[in-house]
């Protein structure tokens, strides 16, 4: 039963939540119906808070959360009935929202600390508490809106006192400590400084008396009278208006300014932002706030320039993954965090958000979209929409111009706060260090946060309050009294600030857009990064999907052994090591590359809920191949324990159909034998057939040939080989010394005559042969196909000749890869194009549903047909005597083979490449047996095992 509840309390959280959203948009649309959304909107919170404490509870058995919740639930209910008593004008689904962002912060925070969650309920008390003598407080103080200077003079000592005394937290001076007590004075500042632009810009006049009404109106006509005049229509008090606009402007410079000096330019941001919202919805003026922005721009190049703090930042943000050691570590853990909950969340404390930097304040958002998801997270954000909302309509019902512009910036504080956290998080904007408001750890930023919107909701408390003191007489005498809003500039403050509302909700919508398109998606391809401490837990969690063969034979597969551990099996061992990798000891091969498929199970709903509500192991996808298992089987055979390389590729489509290489190593043993094979001289880590490099011998003369076409015609080519031939210093012999005799370039070719590719070399210019070798990739790789050493071709007019002679026919200092020598063979085979090889052929669920298929990516034109063509009459010639038994069957072969000298104390390199059949081919071979003698006696025997394997099945 209590698997089956905390497999499903995710989706019960989930469902509570959006039912919640969507009765907080409705309210806003259906005004006249409040209560009854109201009503479903608590019913929702305290369900969800329910399931939430109930789910932590079942899976801790950490029985302190019973009284903690109680506690948490007695402070709900008591919260309504006060807010319901003292505050009874005022937004209950305002109200709602603020105490759903308080359950969530719990939550959560009781899920990483208990001891945290403890502290942020007493703060959060004391806060409610306090909020209720606000209306009290704002009805009988009744010079709020005076004391403008005496708030701008109160912050300004408070940041200065942080500036000299503070104490320093991740490069920002923001804090002080008072006998042991750590709290963030910037924090209160925010609220002295919204109350100080507030009271200055509401105000009229500087200094001395208020202007009378007669003063005023005549003002205005003689402005009128000017204007008929073609005269500026300048007020008489302009010079009042400019100089209270310039202090106020140096007040808010000298907040910025600290906040600024002290790193802490999050909250430098947010000051700034604040006053250029102010001083345009407010004051109606243009100009001071362009010019701010425009200062703004300069102030953050010369920030940028000289704080390393910043720049450290913005290092994180473009790329922090490039940076995961050190600047860009929270973002990347935050993305993998993001990327582990994918939509729905891994369930409450089945995530790893203690992982994340500093999760409990400024990374709480990534911890629930861990443990609750991306989609629980999307509508968190659309919360705080809500509340923006809401805010906005109390701004908008305000009678007095003070009481408006404190409202509607708290509209704005309390929106953008919470836009550069979530944006720095999700990697939309660079890391300011600000907390998400009322869900972050931090007694500052939450009482504050509270004090600000409970501030809010007593502005109009006290308003209606006052009005509905007043008798209809004396509302008239007031209203004439207070000349300090007109009517016009009240609908103008109001128009301005809607604007200004709209565009906050519309920061936040795309927040949500970002945050569902682009960061989820990213941050779960960024979660298999080497960095994630996840992705290890994540394997013993779930069963990594199958490695399968296309005809269906299992070559890596996870198991839940008897001790409850998962472990992972592949039953071809040495077979197939070097495809399918190893998880061990560094990841490698199909392991690493797909891993993301193998660990993601893409089941239906129904039964990936069942199995994690019985307790099954969920079973990630499996990765089908395209070897074939018999051709695997034969690849790995035909080595016999000798080291070398094998390979089968299918030409028309790129599928490699076998690749063995020798000495391997067998990943189920990988552990326990790991030093001994790191230490073996003979490379058994090593894929040969990849990366190995080595001379190509004989195989070579294929890049030869084909260069030698680029400047001349087959019928060009005349020579009479003797069996040797002096080339510079040196004298150079054909195998065995055999005297070829005369020689047309086919004939050349099919007897392997080293000395007429000798010859060869003196026709040939440096620049085409090294242009040729190029286009058929060596020293470089073809893009999209597997990795491979690129080797190297030197070839220079200013070699030697006896060494420009021995490149020509695979010695000197060319280096190849045999995967690089299958492709060219396969490029001959393909009239000149290269179907780029590749290794993985679809990815289907654990059930058997085909999810994605794949196939090469591109085609390349490395040669012209008429030289493919000619290349195949070639290579069939020179198989003529290596292949009479597969032409008796009908199987014309094309190959060449090769003798790649390494030292005259060492048997040769063995080589073999070969297509077949040669009119219409199929597969492509490359066979490379090291220190084993001449190709055609210890490499062409292993090519035909292959071709036999392959033909017969394909009869049969």
């Amino acid at each position: 039963m209590a698997l089956w509840f905390t497999a499903s309390s995710n989706y019960i959280i989930l469902f509570l939540m959006a039912v919640y959203t969507i009765a907080a948009f409705s309210a806003m649309a259906f005004c006249k119906k409040e209560t009854g959304f109201a009503i479903c909107m608590e019913l929702c919170r305290f369900l969800l808070h329910m399931t939430g404490y109930l789910t932590l509870l079942v899976q801790t058995k950490d029985w302190r959360l019973i009284p903690l919740y109680l506690f948490q639930v007695a402070f709900f209910v008591l919260a309504d009935i006060l807010q319901r008593r003292f505050y009874k004008n005022s937004s209950m689904l305002l109200f709602e929202n603020m105490l759903l962002l308080l359950s969530i912060g719990f939550l959560i925070l009781t899920r990483l600390s208990f001891e945290k969650s403890v502290r942020q309920f007493v703060f959060a008390a004391a806060a409610v508490a306090l909020s209720i003598c606000l209306p009290f407080f704002l009805k009988k103080i009744r010079c709020l809106s005076k004391l403008g200077w005496f708030y701008a003079a109160g912050g300004l000592a408070l940041l200065l006192l942080v500036l000299l005394n503070g104490v320093s937290f991740f490069g920002a001076k923001n804090w002080l400590s008072v006998k042991g007590i750590v709290f963030q004075p910037s924090e209160f500042v925010k609220l002295l400084y919204l109350f100080a632009l507030s009271a200055l810009f509401s105000a009229k006049w500087l200094f001395g008396k208020r202007t009378g009404q007669k003063q005023k109106k005549g003002q205005e006509e003689e402005a009128k009278r000017q204007k008929k005049q073609g005269k500026h229509g300048w007020d008489c008090k302009s010079w009042q208006y400019w100089l209270q606009l310039l202090l106020v402007s140096m007040v808010a410079a000298a907040h910025v300014g600290m906040l600024a000096l002290s790193n802490d330019f999050g909250g430098a941001l947010i000051f700034f932002v604040l006053y250029v919202v102010m001083i345009f919805a407010v004051s109606g003026n243009k100009l001071l706030p362009a010019l701010a922005c425009i200062a703004a721009v300069f102030a953050s190049q010369i920030v940028y320039q000289y704080s390393g703090h910043v720049q450290e930042r913005i290092l994180a943000w473009k790329d922090p993954f490039a940076h995961i050691e050190d600047e860009g570590y929270q973002i990347a853990h935050s993305m993998f965090a993001i990327g582990n909950g994918g939509w729905f969340g891994t369930g409450l404390t089945e995530g790893m958000p203690g992982k994340i930097p500093v999760v409990t304040s400024d990374f709480i958002f990534p911890a629930i979209s861990e443990e609750f998801g991306a989609f629980f997270a999307g509508l968190l954000l659309c919360i705080y929409i809500n509340c923006i909302a809401w805010l906005l309509r109390l701004a908008l019902l305000q009678k007095e111009k003070f009481a408006f512009a404190v409202t509607a910036g708290a509209a704005a504080l309390f929106g953008f706060q919470a836009f550069l956290n979530v944006g720095g998080v999700i990697k939309m904007i660079p890391l300011t260090g600000v907390t998400l408001p009322l869900v972050s750890y931090g007694g500052s930023s939450l009482i504050s946060m509270l004090l600000l919107l409970q501030g809010a909701q007593a502005m109009q408390e006290a308003e209606m309050q006052k009005q509905n003191e007043k008798k209809e007489t004396q509302k008239k005498e007031i209203k004439k009294k207070e000349d300090s809003w007109e009517k016009e500039d009240k609908e103008h403050c109001k128009n301005r600030m809607t604007g200004i509302c709209a565009c906050l909700m519309l920061m936040l919508c795309t927040a949500v857009a970002y945050f569902l398109g682009v960061t989820v998606s990213a941050s779960k391809a960024a979660f298999f990064n080497d960095y994630n401490p996840r992705v290890r837990a994540l394997e013993q969690k779930m069963l990594r999907g199958k490695i399968l063969t296309s005809d269906g034979e299992v070559l890596a597969q996870s198991v839940l052994g008897e001790d409850g551990m998962v472990y992972r099996i592949y039953p071809y061992g040495e077979g197939a090591a070097f495809l399918t990798g190893r998880i061990k000891n560094g990841e490698s091969g199909l392991e690493k590359t797909e891993k993301i498929p193998l660990l993601t199970a893409e089941l239906p709903f129904s039964k990936a809920f069942m199995k994690k509500a019985s307790g099954e192991l969920l079973e990630g996808n499996s990765v089908v191949t395209t070897l074939d298992s018999k051709l695997q089987k034969t690849a790995y055979q035909v080595l016999d324990g000798r080291k070398g390389a094998v390979c089968v590729l299918e030409v028309k489509t790129g599928r490699i159909l076998a690749m063995a290489s020798s000495p391997a190593y067998n990943p189920n043993e990988i552990s326990e034998t790991w030093e001994s094979l790191r230490l073996n001289q003979d490379a058994p880590l090593l894929n040969r057939m990849l990366n190995g490099l080595y001379p190509p011998g004989s195989v070579f003369k294929i890049v030869t040939t084909l260069a030698y076409l680029q400047e001349h015609t087959v019928e060009e080519f005349a020579y009479t080989c003797s069996g040797s031939i002096q080339v510079g210093d040196a004298k150079l012999h054909c195998y065995g010394e055999i005297a070829h005799g005369r020689q047309t370039l086919a004939e050349a070719f099919a007897n392997s005559c080293n000395t007429a590719y000798a010859y060869i070399s003196s026709l040939i210019s440096p620049e085409v042969f090294r242009e040729t070798a190029a286009r058929l990739g060596i020293g470089s790789c073809f893009d999209g196909t597997l990795p491979y050493s690129e080797g190297n071709f030197l070839y220079e007019a200013a070699m030697k000749p006896e060494l420009m002679a021995q490149t020509a026919f695979g010695q000197g200092k060319t280096m190849v890869s045999p995967f690089q020598s299958l492709l060219i063979a396969a490029a001959i085979a393909g009239d000149g194009a290269l179907v780029l090889p590749y290794e993985v052929e679809q990815i289907e669920s654990a059930d058997g549903e085909l999810l994605e298929t794949r196939s090469s990516a591109g085609t390349l034109q490395i040669m012209s047909k008429e030289e493919a063509d000619f290349l195949t009459e070639c290579m069939i010639k020179a198989s003529e005597g290596h292949m009479a038994e597969q032409k008796a069957e009908g199987i014309v072969v094309a190959g060449k083979t090769g003798s790649a000298e390494v030292t005259k104390q060492l048997p040769a390199h063995a080589w073999y490449v070969c297509f077949a059949p040669a009119e219409e081919p199929e597969i492509a071979v490359c066979v490379l047996i090291e220190q084993a003698g001449t190709g055609s006696r210890y490499a062409v025997p292993a090519a035909k095992e292959l071709l036999e394997t392959y033909f017969y099945k394909k009869e049969n």
